[in-house]
């Protein structure tokens, strides 16, 4: 493993990577992308004030992908708060996120995370967003773009294949051999190179939260030879590890500051590099192929 992290207090934070001569190329796919919302219009506002911001940084991020006429935008799950008074008041919180999400002027995705799953179940959560293109009831799914295949994961399972929903107990994160043998079929079906998109994170073996059999599901990845890198959210701070090959890239949560925002924009590049422009506490940098590294300064950030 080549680990591309640093513990600052209690989270973990990317360093920064540039690739030399990146900046002129012209990339095959720009999407933006949006962790860990968890919006939710707390009756008590004062105790719970960066759950109330997260919808005006919705509106900002939305605003800015208009404006940079990226071609999709991903939320990576945790879309709303954690669990709320009742389901009505749940459901009413994702109508309104999804109200500011869904004024992107193009095509939209998400992840489902594992708070979305408090108190709701996936049949009623999904029948409140639009995948574009998908169709209803499909917690993981694929797309393309620019000749990329973009893939969806659910890891909102438990051990015995189950699933999270209904405020039912969601400590045990797997990824059930359904999943895992469509994962293998949808990677085979496509010649050119995949990106992940998923909540929990498969890279920190016995960390809660983490995909219990990430080992299994890592293996799948690997042995396609097509997959680029593994986008999640669910650890707010952020982290990045380079595993036989494959960047693990954790966007850092939308809700940790009140104030300051945090998404990123990327573009998938000709050489297949990944070029991250970070905006608030994100920073921006560059996931090279060959996994070289180096950090930015920190004026980087947007």
């Amino acid at each position: 493993m080549k680990l591309i992290s640093t513990l600052l207090g209690l989270g973990l934070s990317l360093l920064p990577m540039l690739l030399p001569g990146a900046e002129n190329e012209r990339p095959l796919a720009r999407f933006g992308i949006v962790s860990d919302v968890h919006y939710a219009a707390y009756q008590s506002p004062q105790k719970h004030p960066n759950y109330r911001a997260s919808l005006q940084k919705m509106r900002e991020f939305v605003k800015n992908m208009n404006q940079e006429k990226v071609d999709f935008v991903v939320e990576l799950g945790d879309y709303v708060g954690r669990g709320g008074p009742s389901r009505e008041m749940v459901l009413e919180w994702l109508t309104t996120v999804e109200a500011e999400y869904g004024r992107f002027q193009g095509p939209r995705y998400h992840v489902l995370g594992n708070h979305d799953m408090a108190p709701l179940d996936k049949e009623t959560y999904l029948r409140q967003v639009e995948n574009t293109g998908i169709p209803y009831g499909h917690s993981y799914y694929y797309f393309y773009f620019g000749g990329i295949q973009f893939i969806v994961l659910d890891t909102d399972y438990r051990r015995d294949g189950t699933s999270y929903g209904d405020g039912r107990p969601w400590k045990e994160t797997f990824i059930p051999a359904k999943q895992l043998s469509w994962l293998k079929r949808t990677l085979a079906s496509h010649s050119g190179k995949s990106i992940i998109f998923m909540h929990q994170p498969l890279y920190d073996e016995g960390a809660d939260g983490n995909v219990e059999n990430s080992r299994e599901v890592r293996k799948v990845l690997e042995e396609s030879g097509k997959v680029l890198a593994v986008i999640n959210g669910h650890y707010h701070e952020g982290v990045g590890k380079r595993i036989n090959g494959i960047y693990y890239y954790n966007m850092r949560s939308m809700l940790n500051s009140p104030a300051e925002n945090s998404y990123a924009l990327m573009e998938v590049l000709p050489d297949y590099s990944i070029r991250i422009r970070g905006f608030g506490k994100i920073r921006s940098c560059v996931l090279s192929p060959d996994g070289g590294s180096q950090e930015k300064s920190a004026d980087s950030r947007k």
